[in-house]
């Protein structure tokens, strides 16, 4: 019998053993490897903090908001007048949503001259939440217009209809999400700066009941 039939007839306690300390590691290695690669590249794709400490006018829900009150979030806005399928902005708000299991470290903001709290139809936990906002499209440009002066990602300005800020008030990012690989960009995005907040201030959820 030579060594390598004595290999495959070892007893199933060793495989148990070899897959326990050897196999099941390697995997465990390279799962948080991606984990880590997938986190860093979305960083560096968001290598960029524009303040909005300068912005005023800004309304949400009829509120005054400023980089201090947005604190503690990460915000989505999107220009919803230049998104005309309501069903796709629909489906947007509903997927992150479920991404991030209805987390209140995030919040959308559809930005329209029109009255998009009725037309999208949404699901009234949403918007009771406040993981839904609506502002009025000025609110928009005036972020836009920031954007635009100082984006050193070089993004297509005749295309941004989205835009991603940071749990400090920081814009990181625009979006085209009448693109589909843009909509994953911002779903990957989002969903890697709340991490940041988890770390920063834990604290206990309440469900409010849902």
């Amino acid at each position: 019998m030579n060594k390598f039939s004595s290999f495959y007839k070892m007893r199933p306690g060793v495989w148990v053993l070899m897959i326990c300390f050897l196999l099941l590691p390697f995997i465990s290695w390279l799962y948080i490897r991606q984990g880590v690669d997938f986190r860093l590249n979305a960083l560096k794709e968001l290598n960029q903090r524009i303040s909005i400490a300068g912005l005023d006018s800004l309304y949400i829900n009829d509120y005054l908001v400023n980089r201090d009150s947005l604190r503690g979030r990460v915000w989505v806005f999107i220009n919803a007048d230049k998104i005309s399928d309501i069903e796709e902005n629909k489906n947007l708000a509903r997927t992150i949503y479920d991404q991030n299991d209805g987390s209140k470290a995030v919040g959308i903001v559809y930005c329209s001259e029109k009255d998009l709290s009725t037309q999208l139809l949404l699901n009234p936990i949403l918007t009771k939440r406040h993981f839904v906002s609506f502002a009025p499209e000025r609110t928009f440009e005036r972020l836009f217009n920031l954007f635009s002066a100082n984006d050193s990602l070089k993004a297509d300005l005749k295309t941004v209809n989205s835009l991603v800020i940071d749990n400090k008030g920081f814009i990181r990012k625009g979006y085209d999400l009448t693109n589909e690989k843009e909509v994953v960009k911002l779903l990957q995005h989002s969903a890697v700066l709340i991490p940041d907040y988890k770390r920063e201030k834990p604290q206990l959820v309440r469900q409010d009941g849902y």
